[in-house]
């Protein structure tokens, strides 16, 4: 089911059942993730479905591949590939990633956490012309993965100064895991990240606010929306020096539209206001501070993992916060606009 919810099940739908034919470019757009969801890798919507379950199928088999040749048992390699690439993060284990204590494995975790969390429509361009360097010319993988490491190296430094880790490989091989894990909204793990030290366990679960690419598996709210608004900052702090300048903002070389900024402010205002929120409510259920905050951004994030008394497991809360917790799952899921317009009779009558 993760590896399935992954792509999207409406994508597979009109991939599979193009004689459908109802508002496939609608329901495309309004499952991929993202801002901008205009761009189409093929002609016609079907065969971009195609095209993008093919590419997501055989990162799963060299996903699977990788594992095995890295010491996993066939049933568990091919679990764990299904829910690597889909950045959903369910194993075959209580302890997840950390029951095999193996560099190896987790290095082939890390590197296919990221593949799932940078944009498939990338991935194919990339492939298609084998040429990778079209990742490095890409503005918003070459972001995501600038602050993912620039994460690592502050975690790092962090466990290794407070004497959390005794070494600099042990430092980089917990900071590495955890900080991909989180910030592709994975949730896999090998330590309790919630009881690092210092500001440790914020820093990531703020990391996993950002998520992933737009066009891609993972959750949050996705890199390119950071991107245009600090663009944006820039273009202000510009404006205020020089007030008659004019500097659009521009992704990947080309000028973004104004509503594409109109809605990602709407996005962003929507999803605050939402998380404070649900917040609150459980907060009325009488679940304290650090717990209610950990929980929200674990599940509108679809992360997993949050802090407090949900840092491993929400089987501590009651059935009215469990429900509210789905609630927020899906809404994450479905970046929010997407689940109240889903809502309304005016959707469907078009």
């Amino acid at each position: 089911i993760q590896w399935v919810g992954g792509i999207g099940v409406i994508v597979l739908v009109v991939a599979m059942m193009p004689m459908l034919g109802i508002g496939g470019m609608q329901l495309y757009k309004a499952e991929t993730p993202g801002p901008v969801k205009d761009e189409r890798l093929t002609p016609r919507i079907a065969q971009t479905a195609r095209t993008l379950c093919v590419v997501y199928i055989l990162m799963t088999l060299l996903c699977a591949l990788a594992y095995w040749l890295a010491g996993m048992n066939g049933f568990d390699a091919i679990a764990h590939s299904l829910t690597t690439i889909s950045t959903a993060g369910f194993s075959t284990h209580d302890a997840s990633l950390a029951y095999f204590d193996s560099v190896g494995i987790e290095a082939v975790a890390i590197v296919f956490m990221l593949l799932g969390a940078i944009s498939f429509n990338v991935h194919f361009m990339a492939w298609r012309a084998l040429k990778p360097k079209v990742y490095a010319q890409d503005d918003q993988v070459r972001s995501f993965v600038l602050v993912t490491a620039v994460l690592v190296a502050i975690v790092a430094s962090v466990l290794l100064s407070s004497g959390t880790r005794d070494s600099l490989p042990e430092a980089l091989r917990a900071a590495a895991f955890e900080v991909v894990s989180v910030v592709t909204t994975t949730g896999f793990g090998i330590d309790d990240f919630s009881l690092w030290p210092l500001a440790l366990p914020v820093i990531l679960i703020f990391a996993s606010f950002m998520g992933g690419c737009a066009g891609s598996t993972a959750g949050g709210m996705k890199v390119i929306r950071f991107l245009i608004l600090y663009k944006q900052a820039g273009v202000h702090v510009h404006k205020l020096i020089h007030a008659r300048a004019l500097r659009p903002i521009r992704v990947n070389g080309r000028v973004v539209p104004d509503s594409v900024i109109d809605a990602v402010w709407g996005f962003f205002t929507i999803y605050v206001i939402v998380f404070g929120i649900l917040m609150v409510l459980l907060m009325m259920a009488g679940i304290d501070q650090v717990t209610a905050f950990g929980a929200v951004a674990s599940s509108l994030n679809n992360l997993g993992p949050g802090l407090g008394d949900v840092a491993i497991t929400f089987a501590g809360f009651e059935p009215v916060p469990k429900l509210l917790m789905a609630l927020a799952m899906l809404l994450g899921r479905l970046e929010i606009f997407t689940f109240l317009v889903l809502l309304t009779p005016a959707f469907w009558r078009h």
